[in-house]
């Protein structure tokens, strides 16, 4: 292994740099930090409790955890449950059971909850009135279960809702697979969170110049809502990003997706948005397996950042959604990875430094094939899995995974070496705000981050605590930082650099390491 002092010329020794050496130095004594799962819960099943989530995110708030499954209860049709961040006091707060006009109710709930208040809302693909979903609410201590609409298809409403209502102020937001004025190609609708004023906003028509059959939920940014379709846009009736303005009006396609290697199609998640950029992934496409991609909230700037190849280091076929944390996007593919059965994954809003964070093994300690998305509180990401865990075959997980927020990490590329320092001197002085550093602006004190934590690698191990190697990292105005620096900023700009031959360490000319182009 590398280290700081055998890279360092003698004075009596020719310097000779190449750019191994400059990797090697870059990534000093780097200590492997990685990711654990915990689970929190393994599903029992029918009919004590529930099973198979799916399309499932998993809502936290505070110390518990509420969510719903698709199968499971005491009827069999599902139900609402709750439990703790560390898996304690798992509670059933609701089955799901065959409608009657004595009992109103839902049955298999696709998808996840919504909070407002003490109250949680959340839809049903089933159930209702004409067997074809509703929306519901119901108190987080499992009293109040009422349904607030009950679809009914045809061409007056929607109907199979296969995801979530978002909620603004009094007034929900949400979307159906089937059902509108189209054959069953779906609808946007509002609704207030009493009950009332219950309107279509749009139905989707399909063809060349609309979307169909939606899944997921949408995304709401000041008064335009976005959204994907799993079907419709262009001739190749592969998926849709959408628009539309939360009063009905000036709906608009951003995207349709077109497969092959160069784009995605068939998309069964949401959309991420952050500063201005959505963020999203399709189940299959790109190398047919699924990818990443980002777009602007004008449609411009499409592009994949990452097409899922089958291999042990990679996932596959994901249906879900990504989450956003500063520069970083975490999710999870319902394949891929070491067993094949589905992983945890990271990279780099830019499509830079992906990493597998967890590959799921399946068996009594570990789940298995993920349908959905991650939730972060704090720096713990929240999830569940359809199969996997004690029961049976395994009737579906819930688990936790740490985060590594790697101060220092300037770049964002999962390790804090010299190139970081190059980004904080770079901006230092100014009110640039660098990737994961909560505090606004750049000082010096973030150079003493840096210095803290320089060596460390995140997200490559088996555990789940970061390490410290920080004996010998120079002060920040010595001759021997100032020299790691040149050398990361070569690499950090893919320039050549040449040195002179024959010149020992303490008499490096600065000029010549600036390098020719």
């Amino acid at each position: 292994m590398c280290s700081y002092a055998s890279l360092l010329c003698s004075t009596r020794s020719p310097c000779w740099m190449t750019v191994a050496t400059a990797v090697c130095l870059a990534t000093w004594v780097a200590p492997n930090v990685g990711a654990a799962t915990t689970l929190l819960h393994s599903f029992a099943g029918y009919p004590t409790d529930g099973y198979y989530p799916e399309y499932e995110t998993p809502l936290v708030n505070g110390s518990t955890i509420y969510g719903l499954t698709r199968n499971g209860g005491s009827s069999d049709y599902g139900v609402v449950f709750r439990v703790s961040t560390v898996g304690t006091e798992y509670t059933v707060l609701h089955n799901f059971a065959p409608y009657t006009m004595q009992a109103p109710n839902g049955r298999e709930p696709f998808g996840s909850l919504a909070l407002s208040g003490s109250t949680l809302y959340g839809m049903t693909t089933g159930g209702g009135g004409s067997g074809t979903g509703t929306l519901f609410k119901i108190d987080t201590d499992g009293s109040g279960f009422g349904l607030l609409h009950s679809f009914t298809g045809g061409g007056t409403d929607g109907a199979n809702p296969y995801g979530s209502v978002i909620i603004s102020g009094t007034t929900m937001y949400g979307m159906t697979y089937g059902g509108g004025d189209s054959p069953s190609f779906g609808t946007i609708f509002k609704i207030n969170v009493d009950g009332s004023g219950y309107t279509i906003l749009h139905d989707f028509d399909g063809g060349s110049t609309d979307g169909a059959n939606p899944y997921g939920q949408l995304t709401l940014s000041g008064s335009t809502l976005y959204g994907m379709t799993f079907r419709g846009g262009s001739s190749s009736n592969l998926g849709t990003i959408f628009k539309i303005d939360t009063d009905g009006n000036n709906f608009s396609l951003l995207h349709s997706f077109l497969g092959g290697s160069t784009d995605g199609n068939s998309p069964q998640g949401s959309l991420a948005l952050a500063e201005g950029t959505l963020y999203g992934m399709t189940t299959v496409g790109g190398a047919n397996q699924g990818t990443v991609f980002k777009i602007n909230t004008d449609g411009s700037g499409f592009g994949l950042l990452h097409s899922f190849v089958i291999s042990a280091s990679d996932g596959t076929n994901p249906s879900g959604d990504v989450t956003v944390v500063g520069s970083k996007l975490y999710g999870m593919t319902y394949g891929g990875g070491s067993s094949g059965i589905g992983t945890v994954f990271q990279m780099n809003t830019d499509g830079s430094g992906f990493s597998l964070l967890h590959s799921f093994t399946g068996g009594a300690a570990d789940g298995k094939r993920p349908f959905g998305s991650l939730s972060l509180s704090g720096s713990t990401l929240f999830g569940l899995t359809e199969r996997g865990g004690t029961s049976g075959d395994g009737l579906g997980t819930i688990f936790a995974i740490p985060v590594v927020i790697l101060p220092g990490d300037y770049n964002s590329d999962s390790k804090v070496d010299a190139a970081d320092y190059v980004v904080w001197r770079k901006y230092n002085n100014t009110a640039m705000t660098l990737p994961n550093d909560s505090t606004p602006g750049t000082d010096v004190s973030d150079y003493d981050v840096w210095q803290v934590h320089f060596g460390q690698i995140a997200g490559s191990g088996s555990g789940s605590s970061l390490e410290s190697t920080t004996a010998g990292v120079p002060e920040s105005t010595s001759t021997a930082l100032l020299f790691i620096a040149t050398i990361a900023t070569a690499m950090w700009n893919r320039h050549q650099y040449t040195y002179r031959k024959n010149n020992s360490c303490s008499r490096v000319d600065r000029a010549s390491a600036s390098g020719t182009r």
